[in-house]
């Protein structure tokens, strides 16, 4: 009684445990976009076990999900083990048991815990594959005759019986290869998307009045290289108080000089328009740049600056004398010019 009740516990711990190793088992792509920090540590694991194929599948996948390349050095060892490791196979087929152990020197230089490698490195004598066209001679079981023996002739005689052999030849088939495997693309492109928000200061002398919020959107590492492309735009509403209006648009090359890490140079174009005088606006270029900090794979800031010219409008001044009121034309002072530092945040797709 004793004995059933252990089966059926161990039997029911066993059904327990069956969906955590199942769940082990299922790391695809998919679940490792929502854990990136377990791909490095499982291909690692996976190269110092000897399974290379899983290896370069895994830094495949850690390319497309971080899109740099501080697997590559992992991916590239991966790759000269599994060709050491199917030259030393051939080698010990052959029975070329010395370049066997050759090859499995240098695969232990790379991973000193590949299995496969030190039992060849102990082995000392490789059996010779047998050959399709190699065929095996099956002697079938002796069969006995029995004699009959004439007393009167041979009295104390032992009496030798005979025996026939039917050989019986039979083929011995050779295994069938095993199928290749398709090798992985270890460099499929993957370009991000990037949709930003933020603000800027145009003149930190009139930080009230110059706050001016904007946006922009960007398609960054092209084609998986290190270049991408970005464009914005702003709109400052707090010029009304000066009776004008600014807005402005820009373009910016962006290079990533690291991971997560991603530089931008540019130019903008801006139009200054007075709101008393229709037909009146000045336009104008700036100049700036800036960095994005990829945060978590998804998200992302940016902090920089631009630099903006002096910028006036056409407008007009009422001047009161002798108790009459006139116009004149003037051009007053909207941006005094100078650095304006600028802030955003956004997505990362």
């Amino acid at each position: 009684m004793m004995k059933k009740l252990f089966k059926l516990h161990l039997i029911s711990l066993a059904l327990c445990l069956l969906p955590l190793c199942l769940h082990a088992q299922e790391k695809t792509l998919a679940y490792y976009n929502t854990h990136e920090s377990e791909i490095l540590p499982d291909a690692q694991a996976a190269f110092r076990m000897g399974d290379y194929e899983r290896t370069l599948e895994l830094c495949h996948w850690h390319y497309i999900i971080f899109g740099d390349d501080s697997a590559y050095t992992l991916r590239d060892k991966s790759e000269r083990c599994k060709q050491l490791t199917k030259e030393m196979n051939e080698l010990q087929s052959a029975g070329n048991v010395e370049e066997a152990k050759q090859k499995a020197s240098a695969i232990l230089s790379l991973n000193p815990n590949d299995e496969s490698a030190k039992a060849t490195l102990s082995s000392e004598k490789v059996a010779h594959p047998v050959q399709a066209e190699d065929t095996m001679t099956v002697t079938s079981p002796v069969e006995t005759v029995d004699v009959p023996v004439e007393t009167d002739n041979l009295k104390d005689e032992t009496v030798q019986p005979t025996f026939e052999e039917k050989p019986l030849e039979e083929p011995v088939v050779k295994p069938e290869p095993t199928p290749a495997v398709t090798p992985i693309k270890n460099h499929e492109t993957r370009s991000r998307f990037v949709v930003k928000a933020g603000a800027s200061i145009l003149d930190l002398n009139q930080l009230s009045q110059t706050i001016a919020p904007g946006g922009a959107i960007g398609l960054y590492d092209l084609g998986g290289s290190r270049i991408g492309l970005e464009v914005g735009g702003f709109l400052c509403p707090g010029l009304s108080s000066l009776s004008a209006s600014l807005m402005g648009l820009d373009a910016g090359l962006v290079i990533r000089a690291a991971k997560g890490i991603y530089p931008k140079l540019g130019v903008g174009f801006f139009s200054c328009k007075s709101t008393e005088l229709t037909d009146s606006a000045t336009l104008g270029l700036s100049a700036g740049g800036g960095i994005t900090f990829l945060l978590g794979g998804h998200f992302c800031v940016e902090v920089g600056a631009k630099y903006y010219p002096a910028v006036k409008v056409g407008g007009t001044e009422t001047v009161s004398t002798a108790g009459a009121s006139y116009e004149f034309p003037s051009s007053p002072v909207i941006l005094s010019g100078g650095i304006a530092p600028e802030v955003r945040i956004g997505f990362v797709f």
